[in-house]
């Protein structure tokens, strides 16, 4: 167990090359749900050591890497699976879907609920997850430590919006996302942050952390906002790189594109 909250017990599962899973169990009820399964295999060892079942499967989005594990898992757990409901009707999330999800939901995990955010731009169809009292959220290929996904379906101006929906969540938030790119982010942040007071302390505290723990995730929402340079498009320090904190991110979704 990584994090406990309550009954509940999370699970922070590494899978393929940097991708992260998210097994929550709860002990009160026994049930378990797993975010994102990017494989078959790796997850049901994982359950099967525990003795854990699978009631239920969120994806955050439809790309193979956080879906491969569905119908797989689906076929051995009977778990229902869930996703936005774009990506439902859309047909692209392995599986039989149990419901589709929109912005503002609540989807019931044993006594406990999720909050969903839809927050376009990585794809049409990506949500995000909080759950309620705990302060998790479950940001899948929106939200990067010290970075974003690159926008493979929406737009800057789509994505921005997204990111207010973040921005505006508590900052102790927990941010638990789909995978572990800090230490890269961080290089391209210093390039085109330069001496922002704390960064380079923060940048150690994750190389540290990277280290020890072999991990950087969870990172804090409060952090996120002071230091990831896509939250910081509407703020003096990038106001040089645009006319609007639109054109901005873009910009630096750009240069992050491109950047090596």
């Amino acid at each position: 167990m990584d994090f406990s909250y309550q009954t509940l017990e999370l699970y922070i599962v590494p899978l393929r090359n940097d991708n992260y899973s998210y097994v929550i169990h709860d002990r009160a009820s026994q049930q378990t749900l797993v975010i994102d399964p990017s494989e078959t295999e790796p997850l049901m060892t994982f359950l099967s050591d525990r003795g854990f079942g699978l009631d239920l499967i969120i994806d955050t989005h439809h790309h193979d890497d956080h879906t491969h594990g569905n119908s797989g898992l689906q076929n051995v757990f009977g778990s229902k699976i869930v996703s936005s409901q774009y990506d439902a009707e859309k047909r692209r999330i392995p599986g039989t879907l149990e419901v589709g999800l929109n912005d503002g939901d609540r989807l019931r995990f044993s006594d406990y609920h999720f909050r969903v955010l839809t927050t376009p731009g990585h794809t049409l169809g990506h949500i995000c997850l909080v759950l309620e009292g705990a302060n998790w959220l479950f940001c899948g290929d929106t939200l990067f430590a010290l970075g974003c996904g690159r926008l493979f379906e929406g737009t800057p101006g789509i994505m921005w919006e997204s990111f207010k929906k973040l921005r505006a969540l508590p900052d102790e938030t927990l941010v638990f996302c789909g995978h572990e790119y800090t230490l890269a982010n961080a290089r391209f942040a210093s390039h085109i942050l330069g001496p922002l007071p704390g960064l380079q302390d923060y940048i150690k505290t994750q190389n540290t952390r990277h280290t020890v723990e072999g991990r950087t995730i969870p990172s804090r929402l409060k952090d996120e906002k002071l230091y990831n340079p896509f939250f910081l498009s509407d703020q003096p320090k990038l106001r040089s790189l645009g006319s609007d904190p639109v054109s901005v991110f873009a910009e630096v979704r750009r240069q992050k594109d491109h950047f090596s």
